[in-house]
């Protein structure tokens, strides 16, 4: 204001230090004055800053839990989606017929290969670091400094554990393909190949065909498609009879089961359906089998069931409800619903261990709609 007013003594601020207790007092006298335009109070505008940063550091401390959150929670879903599919492979690898020693031979090779996929990587960035420092190293030479010098203070150390990191993982995938080398398939037979399909396989599962041999062995083996509703009644070491058609002749070789696989495969019916069935394959022990040649189609006969003075009925008489077969009795002229326990049955026949009684009369089929116990009926 000196520039505008020659004055040497003039003054347009007040610094004021009050007593304690005093301050609202004079502060309402300043204010009622006529010449104090403006009355500032550091007290108060501290406070005031305070607050606006307490407002401020609470609005990023909200957000910083916000965004921990939001990391938290898509780390968490994509570990469920990579855990999800990991899951779903494992239970696909199951039902295609893997072990679970297998399935854990796998992982360990992938968690094998990636390190050693890591540590070619390591390698990779030391030969770098190495170029890097040979190129410094020329660069110190120019100015003075000798080789030996700065690799005794430097280099050799890191080198080293380089090296020895590099051999530590070279000796893991050595013996990584020892074991592979040990997996090796043998044949149960000599003979020769004359399909090999493991050339187009990344993997093998159990029970999958790799090679097809064309064997010289006097013993043929001959291999048939159940259906999954037959495979549990096979079992390893039954007799089974082999019948061949040939010009005319039906040729006939009995032999015993020496393999049914654990999975079944779908294959289409010849109405255009999905149904399953296992492979199960048989030695022929007996017969003149020159006949006989690879490919050849055969039809296998086998044994399901044997017994003596059994009470046999039609399949279709039999009804299953809560747990309980039933057939439904023809007396007095009415259907009685009686509980039958079965030893057997196939889809046409079924073999009674208790229930009913030879000369009982039955209903051979159940599956009328007016058919319920009580109901009047008529043999025909």
């Amino acid at each position: 204001m000196r520039q505008f007013f020659p004055m040497e003594h003039l003054a347009d601020t007040i610094l004021l230090k009050t007593e304690a207790g005093s301050a609202e007092k004079v502060r309402e006298q300043l204010l009622g004055a006529g010449r104090v335009t403006g009355l500032a109070e550091p007290g108060r505008i501290v406070e005031s800053y305070r607050s606006m940063m307490g407002s401020m550091m609470a609005m990023m401390n909200l957000f910083s839990l916000m965004a921990v959150l939001t990391g938290v929670i898509l780390i968490y879903n994509i570990s469920l989606i990579s855990i999800r599919e990991r899951r779903v492979e494992f239970d696909t690898l199951l039902i295609l017929g893997s072990s679970g020693q297998e399935i854990g031979w796998m992982v360990w090779f992938e968690q094998a290969k990636a390190a050693y996929e890591q540590a070619k990587a390591e390698k990779e960035k030391a030969e770098n670091r190495l170029s890097e420092s040979r190129s410094r190293l020329n660069s110190l030479e120019q100015q003075g400094l000798t080789k030996t010098d700065l690799n005794e203070r430097f280099y050799e150390s890191t080198l080293d554990q380089l090296r020895a990191l590099w051999q530590s993982e070279q000796t893991a995938v050595n013996q990584l393909a020892d074991q592979i080398a040990d997996c090796e398939i043998t044949a149960d037979r000599d003979g020769i190949i004359s399909s090999f399909a493991g050339k187009e396989l990344s993997a093998v599962q159990a029970g999958q065909e790799v090679a097809v041999i064309s064997g010289t062995s006097e013993l043929v083996e001959a291999e048939a498609q159940v259906l999954t509703t037959i495979a549990p009644y096979i079992r390893v070491g039954d007799p089974v009879t082999v019948t061949q058609k040939l010009r005319g002749q039906e040729l006939s070789y009995s032999g015993k089961i020496t393999e049914v696989y654990g999975f079944a495969n779908q294959t289409t019916s010849a109405l255009g359906l999905k149904e399953y069935r296992v492979t199960v394959k048989a030695v022929l022990e007996t017969g003149d089998t020159e006949a006989l040649k690879d490919g050849y189609g055969i039809d296998m006969n086998f044994t399901l069931y044997q017994g003596e003075n059994c009470l046999v009925i039609p399949a279709g008489a039999v009804f299953h409800f809560q747990d309980q077969e039933y057939v439904y009795a023809v007396e007095g002229g009415r259907a009685v619903k009686r509980p039958v326990t079965l030893e057997y049955q196939s889809g046409t026949q079924a073999v009674v261990k208790e229930g009913i009684e030879k000369g009982t009369v039955l209903i051979e089929n159940v599956d009328e709609k007016e058919l319920y116990d009580g109901v009047r009926v008529r043999e025909k």
